[in-house]
């Protein structure tokens, strides 16, 4: 008779072993430590759970204190909790980061008009699909004139979103511009660029690289090759106003190259934009009006409007 009281006594504490931990705790969300009302708690490797109330409290009865919790939520990083025998957790839950761009399969054609030397133009911009955690390629052309021996050219290509993560984010770009001013200048000059983003400092950007330039004075008949680095700072403003400013120079031994743009959507697919461009006595002052639109592949479906 001992034996089997014994026996029961065993079990019903096994028994109560198994069903009676109970472990209680806080969810907050970093960085501000806000409560996180409805996170998912639930004992690894089991069906047993709960939600957080309100307060971000929850209490669930586990096997075991050296049981752990895994922790999530929609947008959250889920994170897996040992209880290592405690009976009470607070538990910061990082919020994931989402980034999401929109510049891939853009095609973009433009009028653009020089107010001082190249007052008739076109430019065509054009991205590629993304792949590989967002990279996208890009390429542009610009062309300017007066039909009368002025001429402005510009090349673009680059490659964006490098080295992607929560905050930053970095694009590479390679610059082409010649031009010929009749009787006066006839310069062609190379750049190469990378654009450090920082997302969590309101969209500024730092541009660095290093340029070259051949530069020839046709009035005085002299030529000058030079390279130097290149600085620039850029910002994106948000809604409503919805505009990209950029601003760059390059540095070279007795000449500066400048560039500023200012570009604005002000609607969907009609974008604006203005450029300024100096180099010794060349000054031109570029606006542009233009259309753009995503294009898609044959394979791809169409999202319906």
């Amino acid at each position: 008779m001992i034996y089997r009281f014994i026996a029961l006594s065993v079990s019903l504490l096994i028994s109560f072993h198994g069903i009676g931990q109970s472990v209680t705790g806080i969810v907050r969300f970093k960085p501000d430590n806000s409560l996180a009302p409805g996170v998912n708690v639930v004992e690894l490797g089991t069906q047993n759970g709960t939600v957080t109330d309100v307060d971000g409290k929850f209490s669930l009865n586990v096997s075991t204190l050296d049981a752990t919790l895994v922790i999530s939520f929609i947008g959250c990083v889920t994170t897996e909790v040992p209880l290592q025998g405690r009976d009470y957790v607070e538990i910061a839950l990082k919020v994931d980061c989402i980034r999401d761009f929109f510049d891939a399969q853009k095609f973009g054609l433009y009028a653009s008009s020089g107010l001082v030397h190249t007052p008739a133009g076109l430019r065509i911009e054009l991205t590629g699909p993304a792949f590989y955690k967002d990279l996208n390629l890009k390429a542009a052309v610009g062309y300017q004139t007066n039909f009368n021996g002025n001429e402005f050219l510009n090349l673009q290509a680059g490659l964006d979103h490098l080295f992607l993560s929560c905050n930053y984010d970095q694009d590479l770009l390679f610059n082409y511009n010649k031009v010929k001013w009749k009787e006066h200048v006839d310069m062609t000059s190379k750049s190469i660029q990378t654009n450090l983003n920082f997302a969590n400092k309101g969209g500024l950007s730092l541009l660095l690289g290093y340029s070259a330039i051949s530069f020839n004075d046709l009035e005085s008949g002299t030529h000058q090759q030079r390279s130097g680095p290149l600085v620039g700072l850029g910002k994106w403003i948000g809604r409503p106003i919805n505009t990209n400013i950029t601003v760059k120079a390059s540095i070279y031994n007795g000449l500066a190259e400048y560039n500023a743009e200012l570009r604005k959507r002000l609607k969907r697919r009609i974008n604006v934009f203005a450029r300024y461009y100096k180099v010794e006595a060349f000054t031109e002052v570029s606006l542009g009006l233009g259309w753009q639109a995503t294009y898609y592949f044959p394979w791809q479906r169409r999202p319906r409007r």
